[in-house]
C-alpha cells in the first residue's frame, strides 16, 4: 500500500515494475524475489541454478519483512530462463489474478 486515506487507498500491484516481493516456489521451498514487469506478468529472480523449478509451479509470498504474510498465492511459473552472465535462474510468472479485471481489493493495515 502506498497511501492510505479515510475512504481510499493507493496500492502497488505485484505486476508494477516498482514492486518487489519475497517469494517461494511452493513445491520445493526455493526462495527468490518477485518483481513486476510492464507486460502484466512478473519475474522471479535469484533462483538457485540447481533448483528444479518448472512451468506450472505455484509461487507464494515468502513472508520476509512485515509487508506480506507468508503463503499467499501470487502466481504460476510459465517459463524458466537463465540470463547470460547471471549466477541464478529466473522464471516468468503469470499472476494468480488478472490485474486488469480487479474491481475491489481488501487492504489490511
Amino acid at each position: 500500500m502506498l497511501e492510505l486515506g479515510q475512504h481510499s487507498a493507493k496500492i502497488l500491484l505485484i505486476t508494477d515494475p516498482n514492486s518487489k516481493v519475497g517469494a517461494l516456489i511452493q513445491r520445493n521451498g526455493q526462495g527468490g524475489m518477485l518483481v513486476g514487469r510492464p507486460d502484466g506478468k512478473c519475474k522471479m529472480l535469484y533462483i538457485a541454478l540447481d533448483s528444479d523449478v518448472q512451468a506450472g509451479d505455484k509461487i507464494l509470498t515468502a513472508g520476509f519483512g512485515a509487508i506480506y504474510p507468508k503463503g499467499i498465492l501470487v502466481g504460476e511459473v510459465i517459463k524458466v530462463e537463465r540470463e547470460p552472465g547471471r549466477l541464478y535462474k529466473c522464471a516468468v510468472i503469470r499472476p494468480a489474478e488478472d490485474m486488469a479485471k480487479l474491481e475491489e481489493v481488501l487492504c489490511i493495515k
